[in-house]
């Protein structure tokens, strides 16, 4: 495997083009900062990437949540799904994990054909085990998620649970988007997932851009001060959107897709394996059959100039090159240390 002052070197890399403020939303920079201060000597894509690889044996079960849901549209957005499915590929290639992706039922159609636009297959989990590059799709209702989270982990013994793009609650219990309005209505409580996995002692990783995902407890008050409606939000509850669940790492992002592409670049340079990140041309793919299932823009809208996070497909594909670049850097430099 490449050398670990070389990887730890990539992980910087990736943690910078990823937190890259494309659109000058100007909070992205003081949520990694003080997230980063939970491991200043460790990029934060590297930390992840290492604390997946300890945790993960070959065949074993990894738990990806996501989903950030439109009240009204009955439609979820495309930042989120992408990365889920993005990292699910990551984590089959480099460790032989079985990923199951957990999402409301709304989520299950768009989550199949993003992870078969990223080369995944997707069967049922007995099924699943026969066969690599495959991911299975587990329900996660609203209503009795406490029950639902116990039955899941005692059942499928994951050794890690990732978070990406998952709405969190805030410290009156309600669950927000960016714009400070209420959608507890069609958000299931996932926190008590990721509250019972790291009850158990098992990895728990989030994935966030804006400050009302799952992970981002860990930089709340950054939150509150930094992102608009963070410290009082629009809805009757005036609690701000900022989420209060904690992850053992968060990783921020620019955009919370890139943030689970990244970690599957540290994979790809750990392991010294290209094909672990996916190409502009998987990334196009899952994009557009994530869209043509569902999945909406930031604005509500399938109009390809905001297919996720405001910015066209082809921004998105060009940072996955970027990525796939500095892996190639590092595996050039590989004796360089």
């Amino acid at each position: 495997m490449l050398d670990e002052k070389v990887v730890r070197k990539l992980g910087e890399t990736v943690d910078r083009l990823i937190t890259t403020d494309i659109l000058a939303r100007g909070a992205i920079g003081s949520i990694y900062k003080n997230a980063r201060k939970h491991f200043p000597e460790d990029p934060l894509t590297y930390r992840a990437a290492e604390e997946l690889t300890r945790s993960i044996d070959n065949g074993d079960t990894v738990f990806i949540t996501t989903g950030c849901t439109y009240p009204g549209l009955n439609a979820g957005e495309t930042d989120g799904p992408i990365g889920a499915a993005s990292l699910a590929r990551a984590l089959c290639i480099s460790l032989n994990a079985k990923p199951i992706i957990v999402v409301e039922k709304m989520y299950e159609t768009m989550m199949l054909h993003t992870l078969r636009g990223i080369g995944l297959n997707v069967l049922p989990f007995k099924s699943a085990q026969r066969y690599e590059r495959v991911a299975t799709i587990m329900e996660f209702p609203k209503g009795n998620e406490k029950d639902r989270s116990e039955e899941l982990i005692e059942k499928f013994d994951p050794k890690a649970v990732t978070s990406i793009e998952r709405i969190g609650k805030n410290r009156k219990g309600v669950y927000h988007n960016m714009s400070g309005f209420d959608i507890s209505e069609c958000t299931a409580e996932i926190d008590v997932l990721i509250e019972e996995a790291k009850n158990q002692k098992i990895l728990t990783v989030g994935i966030g851009d804006g400050g009302n995902e799952v992970g981002m407890g860990e930089v709340v008050e950054t939150v509150r001060k930094e992102v608009t409606y963070g410290e009082r939000c629009q809805c009757p509850c005036k609690g701000g959107i900022a989420c209060i669940t904690e992850t053992d790492i968060l990783v921020p992002a620019s955009v919370s897709n890139w943030g689970a592409h990244g970690i599957a670049t540290v994979l790809a340079g750990k392991k010294e394996n290209m094909d672990i990140l996916h190409d502009s041309t998987y990334e196009l793919r899952a994009i557009r059959e994530c869209v043509d299932a569902g999945g909406v823009g930031m604005d509500g809208s399938p109009y390809p100039g905001s297919f996720c996070d405001d910015l066209p497909d082809t921004i998105h594909a060009q940072i996955v090159e970027f990525l796939r670049y500095s892996v190639k850097g590092a595996l050039t430099r590989r004796y360089e240390g």
